[in-house]
């Protein structure tokens, strides 16, 4: 709902921006400085009012099918997660997806104030979690954290951001002896 403005991206703003990013998914800045910091790299094109507009339009609502997978998982006993990159605005809105509510935990790296791919945070989850290495099976759309996990010992599996999530969820699951009924009669 914004005009779209020219801004100059140099390498500098991108290397900044990436830095702010970090700082602000770890939890050690509010959203609220988040947005004052990005409309002063962009030399006020964009207001902090804009900014947070343009940072809340990032989520578009729950992956399809993913919803009804969770339960098919729950109900087949296994325990479900997220371990997500987010900050404090975009989690009060993720909490409310319906896919993302019914998992049995949420960890979430402004909590943490760890991000993926670092490895601390994979080892913090197992200990957090009680669970060995070996009992993850890891679902990201980020190649440097599937790595990472894998490196961890994680089961973890490439999600392509370009094509629909739940089937490829439902493919890898398949592969790994997971027979999941439908909830549908």
């Amino acid at each position: 709902g914004l005009p779209a403005r020219e801004v100059d991206l140099t390498n500098e703003f991108h290397t900044a921006h990436f830095q702010l990013v970090d700082t602000h998914q770890k939890g050690q800045i509010t959203s609220d400085q988040y947005y004052e910091e990005v409309s002063r790299l962009l030399n006020g094109v964009y207001n902090t009012t804009e900014v947070q507009q343009i940072h809340a339009a990032w989520l578009r609502g729950p992956y399809e099918g993913t919803t009804e997978l969770i339960q098919q998982l729950k109900s087949a006993g296994y325990q479900t997660m997220c371990l997500s990159n987010t900050n404090d605005a975009h989690w009060s809105l993720l909490i409310d997806y319906p896919n993302v509510a019914m998992l049995d935990r949420h960890e979430v790296s402004h909590l943490l104030g760890l991000t993926k791919p670092h490895p601390s945070i994979y080892q913090v989850i197992q200990e957090q979690t009680g669970c060995r290495a070996d009992e993850f099976l890891y679902f990201d759309d980020d190649q440097k954290n599937v790595r990472a996990a894998q490196a961890h010992g994680w089961d973890a599996v490439l999600i392509d951001p370009q094509k629909p999530t739940s089937p490829q969820i439902r493919r890898s699951l398949k592969q790994h002896g997971v027979v999941l009924n439908s909830l549908r009669s």
